[in-house]
């Protein structure tokens, strides 16, 4: 206790939880006198994450994991295959998945067409095809209003 106590007035800023089987309520008091969360032994894996979840975001960290991808409401969890806009979870093929995905990791930037169609389709379709524009096209129904996808002409598209 004293050496997170210690840290914590040095400005440490590290989010803090303890997991003890120290379960008298002078224990108790003491380490939430410190800490942002005291959890008793044994205790559910899923109670553990949901109190390291409530301790990042009271202590505004803003952990994420690495597959977790953010555009504006626009969320892709990677290691999931999930995609959000705002509170709604969207439908995607994988196809779709992965332009967007292109799309979020760029930052806003422009991806040229044969990127994207290299990350999704590893170059096989012919520079004719509008095989593209028609994932673009039902990505973007299924994204819904205001618009996100936005193509810029002579490159290929980007997110607005």
């Amino acid at each position: 206790l004293e050496y997170v106590h210690n840290r914590r007035r040095a400005g440490w800023p590290v989010p803090v939880l303890f997991l003890t089987a120290r379960d008298a309520v002078a224990d108790r008091i003491a380490g939430l006198a410190i800490a942002d969360d005291y959890l008793l032994k044994p205790f559910a894996m899923r109670e553990l994450l949901a109190r390291v979840g409530s301790v990042c975001r009271r202590s505004g960290a803003g952990v994420e994991p690495d597959s977790v991808l953010r555009h504006g409401d626009l969320v892709i969890d990677e290691a999931r295959r999930e995609a959000w806009r705002g509170q709604r979870q969207l439908a995607l093929t994988g196809k779709e998945f992965i332009v967007l995905r292109t799309l979020i990791a760029a930052g806003g930037r422009p991806v040229h067409r044969k990127d994207l169609i290299a990350a999704a389709w590893d170059e096989l379709v012919p520079p004719t095809s509008n095989v593209l524009e028609r994932v673009v096209a039902q990505l973007r129904r299924k994204l819904g209003e205001p618009p996100v996808v936005v193509t810029i002409r002579g490159v290929g598209y980007a997110l607005g």
